[in-house]
C-alpha cells in the first residue's frame, strides 16, 4: 500500500479507482507537545473519528489536535522537554491519524486487538511502533490490489484525450 499526501489545493490528479481518504487536522496542531496540563485528559471523548452516514463509513476522518494535546499533557504532566517526549507526542498524533485512516480506507467501524486498531490508545502504546495483525495487513493489501485492478481496467477503456472522472 502506497500513500500519497496532498494538500487541499484542488490540483490533485488521481487516477480512477485509487482510494481517497481525507484527514482533517482540527484545532491547534502545534509542532511541540504541551508543557502543562492543557485542560486535562479528554475522558470519553475521541481523539479522532471517521464520519459514518446512514451506516456507511465515509472516507473522511478528523484528528482533533486539541484533544490529543490535552490527553498527552495529562499522561506526561510537566515532564521535561526532551527529544523522546517530542517523539512520543508525534507518535500519538500519528497513531490517531493511522487508526482513523484504517477506518476510512477499509470502510469499517470495527476495532481490532492491536495497538493501532484498538478503540482507545494507551500511553504505553507510545513506547513502541504501531503493530497490525496479519489479517489487518492482508485487508490493506487486498484493498490496494483490487483498486489497482479497477484503475488498470479503467485506463485501458479510456482514450488519452477523454476526461477521466473519479468514482
Amino acid at each position: 500500500l502506497r500513500l500519497l499526501w496532498e494538500l487541499p489545493d484542488g490540483k490533485a490528479q488521481l487516477p480512477v479507482g485509487v482510494p481517497v481518504a481525507i484527514i482533517e487536522l482540527r484545532g491547534d496542531c502545534n509542532s511541540r507537545p504541551p508543557n502543562t496540563r492543557a485542560n486535562g485528559e479528554a475522558k470519553n471523548l475521541p481523539l479522532g473519528w471517521t464520519l459514518v452516514e446512514e451506516g456507511e463509513v465515509m472516507p473522511y476522518s478528523v484528528v482533533d489536535c486539541d484533544r490529543i494535546s490535552g490527553t498527552f499533557a495529562a499522561w506526561f504532566n510537566r515532564a521535561a522537554e526532551s527529544p523522546a517526549r517530542v517523539g512520543m507526542y508525534w507518535r500519538l498524533m500519528g497513531r490517531v491519524a493511522a487508526h482513523e485512516l484504517m477506518h476510512a480506507l477499509l470502510r469499517t467501524t470495527e476495532h481490532g486487538r492491536t495497538d493501532a486498531t484498538r478503540a482507545r490508545v494507551r500511553s504505553g502504546d507510545l513506547l513502541f511502533g504501531a503493530r497490525l495483525e496479519p489479517e489487518e495487513v492482508a485487508a490493506l493489501r487486498r484493498l490496494g490490489q483490487s483498486r489497482m485492478r479497477v484503475a488498470e481496467r479503467s485506463n485501458r477503456n479510456t482514450s488519452p484525450s477523454a476526461p477521466v472522472s473519479s468514482p
